[in-house]
């Protein structure tokens, strides 16, 4: 019987692409974990959080695997954008960069303005416009839809239409108008042109309202 002497095999050694492989594979399975995870249902403001796709670095020596968990990759200016949210709880929210309301806060906000608005569209369409019950100039949902000249007397349509193509190609950000309705009050009816922050034309905002009773207004009622 004959033996053979053997040295102890070299200690091995993982090659770059064992680190990266075992990298991957180890930051998909927290992901699995995390999407695993019941959602809690909590009340209030919430916190989106996301995984990074891939760490910054992978180093060729072997070393414990760190993943981080961090917020929505919103950036502040990003967060004070317009956008819309879906609690945990499944309640839509308006999100402003002044604060946020939920959609039925946003619905009793604008039927509770002391003014009637109208929103017309680039296209000088009807889109949108304010119901407190209690209308200057009562209009149903039928003009949704409608060229905004036709909502007017005809004797008015082209001064009209003269406002709103010169909110559209810059010339003008506003017209106020004000009659006397059937001498039983003063209306003041102004026009704004609606720009995003670059100057693009958005549409008009209407804004109608019975100032009587702040024409009659004298002296002081302090709170």
């Amino acid at each position: 019987m004959a033996f053979t002497f053997i040295p102890q095999p070299v200690a091995w050694q993982p090659t770059q692409q064992d680190v990266q492989a075992a990298t991957k594979a180890s930051h998909q399975s927290m992901v699995q974990e995390i999407n695993d995870v019941p959602e809690v249902k909590t009340p209030g403001p919430h916190v989106r959080i996301s995984v990074e796709d891939e760490p910054a670095s992978i180093s060729a020596t072997p070393q414990p695997v760190q993943q981080t968990v961090k917020r929505s990759q919103h950036t502040a200016k990003a967060a004070l954008a317009p956008h819309l949210e879906l609690t945990v709880d499944k309640e839509a929210r308006v999100c402003l960069p002044t604060g946020e309301l939920r959609l039925d806060q946003l619905e009793g906000l604008l039927r509770m303005l002391p003014v009637d608005i109208t929103f017309v569209d680039r296209h000088d369409i009807v889109q949108w416009f304010s119901d407190n019950g209690a209308r200057v100039f009562p209009r149903t949902r039928a003009v949704i839809g409608r060229a905004v000249v036709n909502c007017h007397p005809p004797k008015s349509m082209p001064k009209v239409q003269r406002i709103l193509d010169d909110f559209r190609n810059g010339q003008l950000d506003h017209a106020d108008f004000w009659i006397n309705l059937h001498d039983q009050a003063m209306v003041y009816i102004r026009y704004f042109a609606m720009r995003d922050a670059a100057g693009t034309y958005l549409g008009c905002l209407e804004v109608t309202q019975d100032i009587t009773p702040i024409q009659a207004l004298s002296g002081e009622q302090r709170l």
